[in-house]
């Protein structure tokens, strides 16, 4: 890849800053070219707006890897909520690569699959028996196929998910090839 890559959680993008904020924010995307992983810390008890993550961006480069895939057809509210809830949960990972300050691609897992997505749905109960409303009422096939796919319970499988799981690996079309996704893969 021609241009140099960065990789991390989120990108920043907000219109005001005190000085000593935009400050610490250049020398952040200066330090970034320097380092391989962000882990961020958010204060427990305001986790969300303790943090600056860009899940739109995210929910567009999902839209545009996977125009015709199920999660896609659900809508970008659902999606928001979905990419909300992993990057919130303990057991959560939300990778974003960048290039040249732009959100280029994505990488959605999980440190432990055991009752990931069934604890993901329970942290942010009422957000998704809204979204599960408004699914209802658009498709109510879909919510079907919704549940059937969240709850991932096959006795026949035995499965324990005792393992990290990757969820999603999303890459925008327009870098499609370029070593995008691979790079989230190996960092």
């Amino acid at each position: 890849m021609e241009k140099e890559q960065e990789n991390s959680y989120h990108k920043i993008n907000l219109n005001w800053y005190p000085g000593h904020m935009a400050k610490t924010k250049k020398q952040i995307i200066e330090d970034l070219k320097l380092i391989d992983v962000v882990i961020e810390l958010v204060d427990a008890r305001i986790p969300i707006s303790s943090r600056n993550p860009d899940i739109n961006e995210i929910v567009k480069i999902h839209q545009q890897a996977f125009p015709d895939f199920f999660l896609t057809s659900l809508g970008g509210s659902f999606l928001q909520l979905y990419y909300e809830s992993v990057l919130k949960h303990k057991y959560g990972v939300l990778l974003v690569s960048k290039m040249d300050g732009l959100c280029i691609g994505l990488c959605a897992g999980t440190v432990k699959s055991a009752g990931f997505n069934a604890s993901l749905i329970k942290a942010n109960l009422f957000r998704y028996s809204i979204e599960s409303l408004r699914i209802l009422f658009k498709n109510p096939n879909s919510l079907l196929h919704l549940i059937k796919n969240m709850s991932k319970e096959d006795a026949s499988v035995g499965d324990t998910g005792e393992y990290a799981e990757l969820l999603s690996i999303a890459v925008n079309p327009n870098v499609q090839g370029s070593g995008a996704g691979k790079a989230m893969l190996v960092e």
